[in-house]
């Protein structure tokens, strides 16, 4: 059959369920004119024989249709061609008028035939992530998005118009797979478009849909009351991220969250996880029992009433919080006082966030109080604070054996002098399971180290002491006791960047950290250090005086140096020992060797005469491995491994006789 009379053929199909004039309305929808493919009937006047009828008709010329003859640019025939394949795991339909697409991105024109893209994207198995700015109302599009059985995140960052919000309806009625649903940068102001995304997500439950966020929208108090109304009938939701819901301002009328909180009451078995929200609403959440996060963070309308009753909240059996965010929320003593009443039944809490508010040194008592019961607690975030002195840490530190399992604490910009480490490091002597320590940002010195170094801190990892008050004489004490902090516990990396760090002080820190096996990151402000300082550096990483050393020396360190991965003023030989340290298919060690050793005497191994000589020849076999990174031909280390093999036959033989 010719390519005419399969068009006469289909057209005679659709005569014959559709009126002239629904013909007529079917074309002008999908553009007229050009590959009848693009232009399958409207599903509500056709039959379902004639569907099948044309996605059997897109099946057969899938494979060898041209993409550049149906798209109005060679990106978009490549984004068509990267679908057909099914290699595409993310992309985006845009309007002509988008300023920045990136190379995934199909830019809906004047050409474009969308029946093609919409079956491209129906037959994807792979496609993943969808973002639009722009979809028409087209029937051969949506028809075609509403078979696609993969998509799990979907992104509108637009108003999509009434008919392109329409063109999703058959996609959420059909979809099995889509988790995350986003709003983000979308001008959602009119209330017009509101009611669209009101009328989607009221009509149908997305049984799949997980995850609900809304950011930087631009959204009206009257339009964010209609679109949680229509929340309603979506009570299988996990995630409800508002956090950001307008771009322009934090502040929201109370309408909209007022709104939410009636139809979180009104939801049976809600499914709700997390919440992360920027307002003040109704008493929803408390049905809400299955809630493990909470994000309150930038909310500071909430005084000392709405803590109290958050404690109130939070002491109910029903309640389990494993994480609370009240950061930047302008909360004093008082306030922390109100909360830490809830805080003290919160057994199952695992991650407290208090950072950049003003609880004092009483706000830090009321914390330190509540800690008591807070055994599952492991990570506490007090950061940017005002001010704590020697007596709320000693508070702290009396607490900090309660909670047994905290792993992070992160005391940030709270101008924690000498004496206020000094107490704190009481309490860290008795802990073990702390792993993450920021006392950046503070004026520590000399005296407050000398604490800390001593301190038995056997579990820590991370330990940041970035610009503090650290003059000559406190980074010697420092890196006097380098040897107890670094060889006493596994810490794998430790912030002294806003130290003058000179060569004085590189040799030191390269001494302390001789014999360490943990330590992978140690970022300074290398500057001031000069070759002098560098060579001790190199000795650390390789020492080349032997053999033995040099599989002594250290093979963890990854970066010395700045903590945003500059290489300005480090050797280019540091570079290469610190770049093979990361190099987990190498033996490091045997790398070291075979780069920094010509020739490997054999002569201190003829003590063991013979005995040892198997394990020379397992050696040479594990080397083979690393020739990659060293360079060397085969020919040249195998006249190696032949040398070393005849010095202890020759001369460990003799031994023997």
């Amino acid at each position: 059959m010719s390519a005419a009379e399969e068009t006469s053929e289909r057209e005679h199909q659709v005569s014959n369920c559709n009126s002239e004039e629904e013909n007529r309305h079917s074309s002008s929808m999908c553009g007229g004119g050009g590959d009848d493919l693009s232009m399958p009937p409207h599903t509500s006047l056709c039959t379902m024989t004639t569907l099948r009828n044309m996605d059997e008709h897109y099946e057969e010329r899938a494979r060898d249709v041209n993409l550049e003859d149906i798209t109005s640019s060679e990106y978009n025939a490549f984004v068509l061609e990267m679908l057909r394949d099914d290699e595409l795991k993310g992309m985006g339909i845009l309007g002509e008028d988008f300023d920045w697409p990136d190379e995934n991105d199909f830019v809906v024109r004047e050409g474009d035939n969308l029946g093609w893209l919409g079956y491209f994207i129906g037959n994807s198995e792979r496609l993943e992530s969808l973002w639009l700015s722009h979809l028409p109302g087209d029937d051969s599009f949506r028809q075609g998005l509403a078979r696609n059985q993969s998509i799990q995140k979907l992104y509108i960052y637009s108003d999509l118009g009434e008919a392109g919000f329409q063109s999703l309806a058959p996609f959420f009625r059909n979809t099995s797979t889509l988790r995350d649903l986003v709003f983000t940068g979308s001008d959602i102001s009119s209330l017009e478009c509101a009611q669209n995304i009101t009328l989607l997500l009221s009509r149908y439950q997305i049984k799949s849909l997980k995850s609900l966020e809304f950011e930087e929208n631009n959204i009206s108090d009257e339009g964010f009351a209609e679109i949680a109304r229509a929340l309603s009938v979506q009570p299988q939701l996990e995630e409800l991220n508002l956090k950001y819901l307008n771009a322009d301002s934090f502040t929201f009328g109370r309408h909209g969250y007022v709104a939410l909180g009636t139809t979180m009451k009104s939801w049976r078995s809600p499914s709700l996880k997390k919440l992360v929200i920027r307002g003040s609403f109704g008493g929803g959440m408390a049905n809400c029992f299955n809630l493990e996060h909470l994000n309150l963070g930038g909310n500071d309308q909430i005084t000392v009433v709405g803590f109290r009753a958050l404690s109130a909240l939070v002491r109910s059996k029903k309640f389990c919080l494993q994480s609370l965010d009240v950061s930047y929320m302008s909360i004093d003593a008082d306030e922390m006082t109100a909360l830490a009443d809830g805080l003290a039944s919160m057994k199952s809490l695992k991650s407290l966030d208090l950072s950049f508010n003003d609880i004092g040194d009483e706000g830090l008592q009321a914390l330190a109080a509540s800690l008591t019961n807070s055994n599952d607690l492991e990570q506490l975030d007090v950061s940017c604070n005002g001010s704590f002195s020697a007596i709320g840490l000693k508070s702290l530190a009396h607490a900090l054996p309660e909670a047994s399992y905290l792993k992070e604490l992160h005391l940030r910009s709270n101008s924690i002098n000498d004496e206020g480490l000094k107490a704190l490091a009481v309490g860290l002597t008795t802990h073990n399971t702390l792993e993450r320590l920021d006392l950046s940002r503070n004026a520590i010195s000399s005296d407050g180290l000398q604490a800390l170094t001593a301190a038995n801190t056997s579990s820590l990892r991370w330990l940041s002491l970035e610009s503090n008050a650290i003059d000559d004489e406190a980074v010697k004490v420092l890196v006097e006791g380098m040897e107890n902090l670094c060889n006493s516990c596994s810490l794998k990396e430790i912030d002294l960047d806003g130290m003058d760090i000179g060569d004085g002080e590189a040799e030191v820190l390269a001494e302390g950290s001789r014999g360490n096996t943990s330590l992978t990151k140690l970022f300074c402000d290398q500057t001031n250090v000069t070759a002098l300082g560098w060579s001790a550096f190199s000795r650390l990483l390789c020492d080349t005086s032997s053999v033995n050393n040099t599989y002594l020396s250290n093979h963890t360190l990854e970066v010395i140096g700045c903590r945003y991965g500059s290489l300005y003023g480090i050797p280019s030989s540091i570079q290469r020992y610190l770049k093979l340290n990361k190099q987990s298919q190498y033996d490091v060690p045997i790398c070291k060797i075979l780069v920094s050793h010509s020739t490997l005497d054999m002569t201190p191994f003829f003590q063991w005469r013979l005995k040892l000589l198997p394990l020379v020849v397992a050696w040479f076999e594990r080397a083979r491995s690393c020739l990659g990174y060293v360079e060397e031909s085969m020919a040249s280390f195998e006249t190696r491994e032949l040398s070393s093999v005849y010095q202890f036959t020759s001369f460990g033989g003799r031994w023997i006789l």
